[in-house]
């Protein structure tokens, strides 16, 4: 009864938590991770630096400063940017996170996004600030969320963009609502474009969940939204935040194709054993992209034994399931704790590294390592990956690829096989007949040589009887010129 009590006091406070998960970002060889709340600096706001290489997590050099607390209520996402851009990932220290609100301050105040509040500046080591020197231009739009809403850094065939999904907002009266709507900033137009027609009616009000790239499609998870009933065709685009008493769990996704700009329900199988997780009871899943699939690190609660198990979920497109390995400590691993909530998660080679986190018992500051590979915790962290996405072929592109090279193969055998049985036809019906005038000296038979000198030597002939001629007839000597002579008669009576 204690841990369904906890649990239910985790989800009435699911808006805390989500506020303190870290951000983090790679950049180069440097993992740079922001975290809200450091539990070694009395929940203090502070910036962790990892020098990224092969190796233990123990050889990890890093470093933490820590930063001048600018609202406890308020939380910061790193602004994806595409590199090169303003000195993104080129050599520039600057980094740009921007501000989201808390629903408790926007619940308790007129917050507002203004130019100088929504993109801060982190010029290291220590300092976190407004810029009035931007990266991307504020949007002006009165419809602009305020808090709980993805980021995310699209890839497309007509440039890179980021996309604003979500969140919640504050109406003119004070009341906290959640929104469906969507927003566009194209780097290569550098202006902002209101998507939201697009939502209406295919997505439902969400706040506070994930949403990443996945080959043309963004994938939309978790998070809170409206109970709506199976048969609603049409909903609202915003929703009091208070009506919003659904937590999203990983039987439901959302796909938006990037191509056609098209919404698509997925309802999956999450291949759970009922009567142990039931409906699969968990919270601030960490969700990443590996191998050209999706994966989530989660903690879900056996309710046959009240307790809280660790789970790698790896999403099987084919099946459109879930399939679960269990991450237990097995070699006694130490530095951090597997159950976890609302951590950050990065995939580096072949290895899902979660970043820091929220347990029962309180916050934690901490890394922690899976193998993707071997679907079980690791110690070490390889950087090259084996199965990377963007050199690993389509299934079908190997199919073709491994026909033609067969296809050359049995070519190529069939042309020597051909070859061979041509060349040994040939010697057999050759008549081994030696040419006299191809070279300087060639046979004519036997041991018998006639040179360029038109000498005959060791042969036998009806002129001589020796062996050795020197002298031969003209008619040996030259070649009869038949021009211009006519046939002669031997019939007698002609």
């Amino acid at each position: 009864m204690l841990i369904i009590i906890l649990l239910i006091k985790l989800i009435s406070c699911q808006t805390d938590l989500y506020s303190s998960i870290s951000t983090s970002t790679l950049i180069n060889d440097k993992l740079i991770i922001y975290d809200p709340k450091d539990p070694t600096l009395n929940s203090a706001p502070s910036l962790t630096t990892y020098t990224i290489k092969d190796g233990s997590i123990q050889t990890l050099q890093n470093s933490t400063v820590r930063l001048a607390a600018i609202n406890n209520s308020d939380y910061f996402q790193f602004l994806p940017l595409p590199k090169g851009y303003n000195g993104a990932d080129n050599g520039s220290t600057d980094l740009w996170l921007t501000n989201s609100v808390s629903i408790d301050s926007l619940q308790a105040s007129n917050s507002g996004v203004e130019d100088s509040s929504w993109i801060y500046k982190l010029s290291q080591p220590s300092s976190l600030s407004p810029s009035t020197n931007l990266p991307i231009p504020t949007p002006t739009f009165t419809n602009f969320p305020l808090g709980g809403y993805t980021q995310t850094l699209i890839t497309t065939s007509s440039g890179q963009k980021l996309l604003i999904l979500g969140g919640f907002l504050q109406t003119s009266n004070g009341t906290a609502i959640i929104t469906n709507y969507l927003f566009q900033f194209d780097f290569s137009t550098s202006k902002w474009e209101d998507l939201s027609s697009l939502t209406n009616n295919m997505l439902p009000p969400i706040a506070n969940h994930k949403a990443l790239q996945l080959g043309d499609s963004l994938i939309v998870m978790f998070g809170k939204s409206p109970t709506l009933s199976s048969s609603a065709t049409s909903f609202s685009p915003t929703i009091s935040y208070l009506k919003a008493n659904k937590t999203n769990d990983a039987k439901l996704m959302y796909k938006f194709n990037l191509i056609n700009q098209s919404w698509q329900t997925v309802k999956i199988n999450d291949n759970l054993n009922p009567n142990l997780y039931q409906r699969g009871s968990s919270m601030g899943q960490s969700i990443s992209t590996y191998n050209n699939g999706l994966i989530i690190y989660t903690n879900m609660l056996n309710f046959n034994n009240n307790l809280w198990e660790s789970y790698l979920g790896v999403f099987n497109n084919e099946f459109v399931k879930w399939e679960w390995f269990n991450i237990q400590n097995d070699q006694n691993f130490t530095g951090f704790r597997l159950d976890v909530f609302y951590a950050d998660g990065m995939v580096i080679g072949d290895t899902l590294v979660i970043i820091n986190g929220n347990t029962i018992s309180g916050r934690v500051k901490q890394l922690m390592f899976v193998d993707l590979k071997q679907k079980k915790l690791a110690n070490n962290l390889v950087l090259q990956s084996s199965s990377s996405s963007n050199l690993k072929l389509p299934v079908y592109a190997i199919v073709l690829i491994t026909l033609a090279l067969l296809a050359i193969l049995v070519f190529c055998i069939w042309y020597y096989i051909k070859r061979k049985r041509t060349k040994k036809t040939i010697e057999a019906n050759s008549d081994n007949l030696d040419p006299i005038w191809a070279s300087n000296q060639e046979s004519l038979h036997n041991s018998s040589k006639f040179d360029n000198n038109n000498n005959l030597e060791g042969t036998d002939t009806t002129l001589n009887s020796g062996n050795n001629m020197t002298n031969l007839p003209d008619y040996l000597r030259h070649e009869v010129d038949i021009d211009g002579i006519s046939p002669i008669s031997l019939d007698s009576n002609k």
